[in-house]
């Protein structure tokens, strides 16, 4: 077969791949549940000094420095790959993020390397904790954004900014004190909240400090959070609650995520140090050479936008280099995708450490003039074998009574109304017991693909029934069809319905609600901004904070999961308002056990 016909034969491949994986996201968002690989068996090589484990372990580390900014287009990779020459061996940590990597975090990312092997090249370990000490200060310089957004609410884009992270940990230490009534191993329990005490101190101090102080003032928060994430020798706080099993709502296990977050900070610069001054692998951390993949260029299918990914990239470029010695693993700064993770199994070389199982139809893999008659030909049938576990999993699919899919059925409850949104990264979503309502993900692109419904606009809101041959509908929808209101009942569940509304895509999934209805409604700037102000002047008086809240469609708050709860905990109806940069500005209400009114 010639190499044209290869070539034929992938864009064939990748046209029919495309169209399925959309079918599938009608379906589902989440077609497997999230996995966890490093609980499996690692094969062990003797052409390796770095052991399979310790690979992935300092892949992923690496990936998370690589990923300097907040955001889908800053979500990286990085794989390790060994040279074990007598006389001169060394290491190349290669790095891909889903947009090129800006120069200041290659630079910063350098800055630290440099420090990792000056501690390498040391002729004893007397200075082992200067230069760890030296390592976390520059991460802390590379990721002084991160960080502060983790800490401090972000800047003001029109909406109610979230409480800071001192007042959550407050919230979490009187929770465990609460929770430390008849319960065993109090003086554990104490010391815990001892520990959360006095990083809410730091994170008060760095509130009030000046710009040029805030990198000590960051250290101090870094190490404060460890201190509480390692209590008891523990690895994780995450892991201290469940081997007691604390239960806690959505909102106090964010707060415990973001302060395992924060202290992993700790851990990188000290598994670098260490990994450098092992005999063993100390003469490869002499010499590390750090290099970039450039993001492809922009693909397209029906109109839309595609992404490779940071892994894929990666794996594309090992398969236009191959290796002396290759890489085992890819590390990545987020969980990867249900497309990336499924393509790493059918390509068969490396491993990742987890997997969130999130479906992203505008997923695809490299072209260009690079791609050789072997390669077209190796990629068509990895595409091919996807295109066959996705039919499996479209066939297998079922959903059970309440809309509730036989994948996502740890994840409902009778009182929660969701929407889930597009994203490239998001953490796992945890339970909660209140009214709420929970936006997941970046809202971004422009979909008019698979139309299967046309709304119209009239001066009174139309009401859309719901039922559907198909389980999911997507509506062209433009600013001037609004108002809308799309009814929910027995007669009319609400499955998946998809409304592209200007520029932005919004995929509304509402579960376990038999009655109700969703509205949306456009709202000019200065309406949104009145009608918050009344709102929040209301909800002073009553001692509620939480009553309307803007959101900006393409700001960073959704790069992960942002819930908004109802005014009160037996709450029946979730508003708020989103704004996609000035352009498009729509008020969405979700109102559940009651019809419309």
């Amino acid at each position: 077969m010639s190499t044209a016909s290869n070539s034929q034969l992938l864009a064939t491949t990748k046209r029919d791949f495309h169209e399925l994986a959309q079918q599938l996201f009608l379906n589902t968002q989440e077609p497997i549940r999230p996995q966890n690989y490093r609980s499996g068996t690692f094969r062990q090589s003797k052409s390796h000094i770095i052991l399979h484990e310790e690979e992935q372990h300092l892949a992923d580390h690496i990936a998370v420095l690589a990923q300097a900014k907040e955001g889908a287009a800053g979500v990286s990779a990085a794989m390790i790959e060994e040279c074990n020459d007598r006389d001169s061996p060394s290491l190349t940590i290669r790095i891909a993020s889903n947009e090129t990597p800006l120069p200041e975090t290659v630079d910063g990312l350098r800055r630290c390397l440099d420090i990792v092997e000056e501690a390498a090249r040391a002729e004893t370990d007397e200075h082992k904790d200067v230069y760890k000490s030296n390592v976390l200060m520059q991460i802390i310089k590379l990721s002084k954004g991160r960080l502060r957004r983790r800490i401090g609410p972000p800047k003001n884009r029109g909406g109610k900014v979230r409480p800071l992270l001192s007042d959550r940990v407050k919230s979490l230490r009187c929770r465990l004190l609460v929770l430390e009534i008849n319960v065993e191993n109090t003086p554990l329990r104490s010391s815990l909240c001892v520990n959360l005490s006095e990083l809410c101190q730091k994170i008060e101090s760095f509130t009030l400090s000046s710009e040029e102080s805030q990198l000590n003032h960051l250290s101090a928060i870094v190490l404060a959070a460890h201190k509480v994430s390692t209590t008891a020798n523990n690895p994780s706080l995450e892991h201290q609650l469940q081997m007691k099993g604390i239960d806690l709502d959505l909102s106090h296990c964010r707060t415990v995520f973001q302060i395992d977050k924060i202290s992993r900070y700790l851990d990188i610069s000290n598994d670098l140090i260490d990994f450098s001054r092992k005999i063993r692998c100390n003469g490869l951390f002499c010499n590390i050479r750090l290099e970039v993949c450039t993001a492809p260029k922009a693909q397209y299918h029906n109109d839309q936008i595609l992404h490779v990914h940071s892994e894929i990239q990666l794996i594309s470029f090992y398969e236009q280099f191959p290796a002396g010695l290759p890489p085992r693993c890819i590390g990545s700064s987020k969980s990867a995708c249900f497309l990336c993770d499924l393509f790493i199994k059918k390509h068969g070389l490396y491993r990742i450490s987890h997997s969130h199982g999130r479906l992203y139809p505008k997923w695809t893999i490299p072209e260009g003039d690079w791609v050789n008659e072997e390669l077209n030909l190796r990629f068509s049938e990895i595409l091919k074998d996807m295109s066959l576990e996705m039919l499996r999993i479209k066939k297998n699919f079922v959903r059970r009574p309440g809309n509730e899919s036989f994948f996502e059925s740890e994840l409902s409850e009778a009182s929660k109304a969701t929407i889930n949104t597009t994203c490239q990264a998001c953490d796992p979503p945890s339970n909660t017991t209140t009214s709420s309502t929970v936006v997941t993900g970046a809202l971004n692109g422009l979909s008019t693909a698979l139309e299967s419904g046309l709304i119209s606009g009239s001066d009174s809101a139309p009401s859309i029934s719901s039922r559907s041959p198909h389980p999911s509908s997507l509506y062209e929808c433009r600013p001037q069809d609004l108002p809308i209101t799309i009814l929910i009942s027995p007669e009319n569940p609400l499955d998946t319905i998809i409304l592209s509304i200007g520029k932005v895509e919004y995929i509304f999934d509402i579960r376990d609600v038999e009655f109700g209805y969703l509205n949306i409604k456009p709202m000019k700037q200065i309406d949104i901004l009145t009608g918050r102000e009344r709102l929040q002047s209301k909800a002073l008086a009553e001692g509620n904070h939480e009553v309307l809240r803007l959101i900006d469609a393409r700001g960073s708050e959704l790069d992960g999961e942002l819930v908004l709860t109802g005014r009160y905990s037996d709450s029946k109806e979730v508003e708020f308002s989103v704004n996609d940069g000035g352009e498009c500005e729509i008020c969405v209400k979700i109102v559940w056990g009651v019809e419309e009114g």
